[in-house]
């Protein structure tokens, strides 16, 4: 190899490891937050502690009569005032909800998103929580995700069993395509070539294979019933990503496509349907199992 040769590799691993590391931290463009409006303001919030020792608060919307509970996870660039109006409509329906801003999005800009491993982490440390909470320990629990957040749903339900059903609104089948497109749509200048290295970077910083994370990699080995939305005229992730799920859940699928609407669009457009559906999802999977009377 010759010495331009060499210093034109090392060029490009220098752009690909400032690629993947931008990348982890959501620079691309800054989360936009906004006030809660007064019917979505949590019942309360509580500060938990990572397994790495970070503290990050999780917001509680407690249903009167709560008949489970649902743990809700963002998108990429999102935050959870994003899906407060849901969070706050599922308390409504029974369901006593919980979200929290992914590490890299939110309140929680200093830390790296990680596609997986710290959020896995987050989400143990939520559930060890909620086991001493006396008004969440004997709930049973369902994993909601948007977008990027149902890719991380999906790896949550297959590292733990606590979840028992899932709910995945515009989620990506496979990863690369969805990293990339976000990230030139993000950044507005990205050239094809840069979004191939970010790929790269991403696997040289997290220094874990990222393909193994994917949700069409983890469907045929998820048995928990599952609920997936689209909407049919989404530009960020394909409708045909939430088809191939569907197909290749091992579990219960049902399978939601609606015409007309975009990128995590349903909600917006129809939440008094889009609640109720969810909720008689739900109703359905965490309805306690009838005992058996003895013989």
């Amino acid at each position: 190899m010759t010495w331009w040769s060499a210093c034109a590799l090392a060029g490009l691993l220098a752009l690909a490891w400032w690629g993947g590391r931008a990348t982890t931290y959501a620079l691309f463009p800054p989360t936009r937050s906004f006030d809660l409006p007064a019917s979505c303001v949590p019942s309360r919030t509580v500060t938990i502690l990572s397994i790495g020792g970070r503290p990050f608060e999780v917001w509680l919307f407690d249903a009167a009569r709560p008949r489970g509970m649902v743990l809700v996870c963002h998108g990429f660039y999102g935050h959870r005032r994003q899906v407060a109006s849901l969070s706050a409509a599922l308390a409504s329906q029974g369901y006593t909800t919980l979200l929290w801003d992914l590490p890299g999005h939110g309140d929680r800009r200093q830390e790296p998103c990680t596609f997986g491993t710290h959020e896995l982490q987050d989400i143990g440390s939520i559930l060890s929580w909620t086991a001493r909470d006396a008004r969440l320990a004997s709930l049973p629990a369902a994993v909601l995700g948007w977008s990027f957040g149902g890719a991380i749903a999906c790896q949550a339900a297959a590292r733990y069993p606590a979840f028992r059903a899932v709910v995945l609104d515009s989620a990506y089948a496979r990863l690369y395509p969805a990293v990339v497109g976000a990230v030139r749509r993000g950044g507005r200048r990205v050239p094809a070539l840069t979004g191939g290295l970010i790929w790269i970077g991403l696997h040289l910083v997290l220094r874990t294979r990222l393909s193994a994370r994917e949700p069409l990699r983890l469907a045929s080995a998820l048995t928990q019933p599952v609920f997936m939305m689209h909407g049919e005229a989404d530009q960020s992730i394909p409708v045909d990503d939430t088809r191939a799920l569907c197909r290749a859940w091992r579990g219960p699928a049902e399978c939601w496509i609606e015409p007309g609407i975009g990128h995590v669009g349903l909600f917006a457009a129809s939440p008094q349907q889009y609640t109720e559906r969810v909720a008689t999802f739900l109703n359905q999977w965490l309805a306690p199992s009838p005992q058996l009377s003895p013989s």
